[in-house]
């Protein structure tokens, strides 16, 4: 639960409003973060936030010198080499300095590969491990029926309470359902299976609302995009330059069960140019060590990856 301040509170519900979130759920949403239980105070603070939607006239200029350099916050998946590939951030523990690695908050990455790659697998095997850590999930899935889905997870899921599922096809319906639900990882499975409510397929404006909603609830949000036969992501360039983080997906042409991962070009929170190798087994997927990774965490002792710091 964060503290409650009025300027606070009023500029998550203004950008609620803005985001179309309905009026229920923006008072859900605000329960679970400012312990909000009167009606009454919350329908004052929505209707003084109403005459600014879509309010043009709302300062957007501000000098450098005001702008506060916010740290990065990280997840850590629990996957060594997943934290690694998408980077770390300094942080002070016991006036020592140390790397914590992990997905970062507060943003959206795309997993981009061909059918087959292990795109779907692999997420469904880092969201159980999250989940073992009590750590809510939300999984949007449109690429089988929800019961199909279940049978996927293979009964890895420890607290089914706190892993939420949804067919919600339209963005608008995702948009409500993370903003109540107020999960710390989100996947939409996949992109490409996502209209507006006028039935159209509009990437900028998915994109942008994912981003706003990742921002103001502090989550990552996986989005999965399949690659076309000119090894494209299907739909539009757009989608590419508007996320934060591309990760590709590969398959190792010399096995049958392992696959890269590598951030090449994108990663607006972290490095680029890494590549990491994971192996598909019964049980899920699991970390394939080589080319010296681990010596990369034997050069500095201090470095987390743990949610525990």
């Amino acid at each position: 639960m964060q503290t409650k301040n009025i300027d606070t509170i009023q500029q998550d519900v203004i950008e609620l409003i803005n985001l179309n979130v309905e009026k229920n759920k923006i008072f859900s949403f605000l329960k679970k973060r400012y312990k909000i239980e009167n009606e009454a105070e919350y329908e004052e603070i929505y209707s003084a936030c109403m005459k600014y939607k879509n309010n043009d006239n709302i300062e957007k200029v501000v000098s450098l010198s005001n702008v506060k350099e916010e740290e990065i916050k990280r997840l850590s998946t629990s996957i060594k080499e997943i934290d690694w590939l998408y980077g770390s951030t300094e942080m002070m523990r016991n006036n020592i300095k140390y790397l914590k690695y992990g997905v970062p908050l507060s943003r959206v990455s795309l997993w981009a590969g061909s059918p087959g790659v292990g795109k779907t697998r692999t997420l469904i095997h880092l969201t159980s491990i999250l989940n073992k850590l009590k750590i809510k999930v939300l999984y949007f899935q449109k690429e089988a029926s929800l019961s199909e889905f279940k049978s996927w997870t293979n009964g890895k899921i420890d607290y089914e309470d706190d892993y939420i599922i949804s067919d919600a096809s339209t963005v608008e319906e995702q948009a409500n359902i993370i903003i109540a639900e107020n999960p710390k990882v989100v996947v939409i499975d996949s992109i490409n299976n996502i209209k507006n409510k006028d039935g159209k397929f509009d990437v900028k404006q998915f994109v942008l609302k994912f981003k706003e909603i990742a921002s103001l609830i502090d989550c990552h949000i996986f989005l999965i995009g399949h690659l076309n036969k000119q090894k494209k992501v299907k739909g539009n360039n757009d989608l590419e330059y508007m996320v934060d983080i591309v990760v590709e997906l590969t398959k190792n042409e010399d096995t049958k069960s392992n696959f890269f991962l590598s951030i090449p070009e994108k990663n607006r929170s972290g490095p680029v140019g890494r590549k990491i190798e994971l192996r598909h087994t019964n049980l899920g997927v699991e970390e394939f060590s080589k080319n010296g990774f681990y010596e990369v965490f034997k050069e500095n002792c201090l470095e987390s990856f743990s949610n525990i710091v």
